[in-house]
């Protein structure tokens, strides 16, 4: 089967990328994550060879409530300016390491992109 995903939403930094993705149930999110990553930089490489662009190895992910999709959207237009002024969310984005409360799923590092994660 092809890799099947919907892009709802991207926002950037200065040295990352945010998206906000519909994954189809057989679809798994390294496959996404390799795809994006790989016809992003061909692109790139193409258009800029004097300014190569290289991913870092792994990535970062987490599930968000369909009821948090608004707010998540909006905030992705506006990602660059609240990185520059520290205007973080820490509802819609990992800032820094974070540990679980009682009763909470840990996030999940998800560097090994071997790694199958539920999507639904």
């Amino acid at each position: 089967m092809r890799c099947s995903a919907e892009l709802l939403g991207v926002g950037t930094g200065n040295d990352h990328v945010h998206v906000v993705l519909s994954l189809h149930p057989a679809t798994t999110l390294a496959e996404v994550v390799r795809h994006l990553k790989g016809a992003t930089s061909r692109a790139w490489n193409l258009a800029q060879p004097n300014r190569p662009l290289r991913w870092q190895a792994g990535y970062w992910a987490r599930s968000a409530d369909v009821g948090v999709l608004p707010d998540l959207l909006s905030y992705l237009s506006s990602q660059r300016e609240r990185h520059v002024t520290g205007a973080t969310d820490a509802r819609l984005e990992q800032t820094a390491p974070t540990t679980p409360r009682d009763g909470e799923l840990p996030e999940v590092d998800l560097s090994d992109e071997s790694l199958d994660v539920p999507t639904g």
